[in-house]
């Protein structure tokens, strides 16, 4: 799939950004599966769920793990009251989601659609 957008062990503002959209809509609206955004993002699916949960603790202050990092917060903070078409706005300006979108119907179909 390429480069993944997680740097080594860190994670990215992009990752983050796409954990926060998981914690709150989980894989609705983006077009992908939850093994899509894992492989984009470089690491497991167990590791993604954990770290989307850290964005649980900042929006109940009471529930979520505790080992939440200062970029989640601040993307929580730049992110985290918008809505899901709002947020899907966000993550496309920054990731090529529709790249990987079109990636996988021509995987399926075994056709380039955006030659049609």
């Amino acid at each position: 799939m390429g480069k993944s957008i997680k740097d080594n062990n860190k994670w990215t503002d992009e990752a983050n950004m796409l954990a926060l959209y998981y914690y709150k809509y989980k894989t609705e609206f983006l077009g992908l599966e939850e093994k899509e955004l894992c492989e984009m993002i470089g690491t497991t699916p167990t590791s993604f769920k954990k770290h989307a949960s850290n964005f649980r603790r900042l929006h109940t202050v009471t529930e979520g793990l505790s080992d939440l990092s200062k970029a989640q917060a601040e993307i929580y903070v730049k992110y985290g009251k918008l809505n899901r078409y709002e947020l899907f706005k966000e993550i496309k300006k920054v990731l090529p989601i529709d790249d990987v979108i079109t990636n996988r119907l021509v995987r399926l179909t075994g056709r380039n659609l955006r030659k049609l």
